[in-house]
């Protein structure tokens, strides 16, 4: 397991915030977030987003009603 799997394990987050939070702790720019993401972890950050982005276009479009 890598470091930020483990950080979405035992803190129960996503792995978006989980990316973030490994930033922050080790003075990382967020731009080079994306290399630190690997094989699964970065499909599953990926499908993460893309819910949350549905999700929030449901939202938009069904507020206009």
């Amino acid at each position: 397991m890598n470091e930020i799997e483990q950080i979405v394990q035992e803190k129960n987050i996503e792995y978006i915030e989980a990316v973030l939070l490994y930033c922050q702790n080790n003075d990382i720019e967020i731009e080079t977030a994306a290399s630190l993401i690997k094989g699964s972890a970065k499909m599953k950050a990926k499908i993460q987003l893309e819910a949350e982005n549905t999700l929030l276009k449901s939202q938009i479009s069904g507020s206009g009603q």
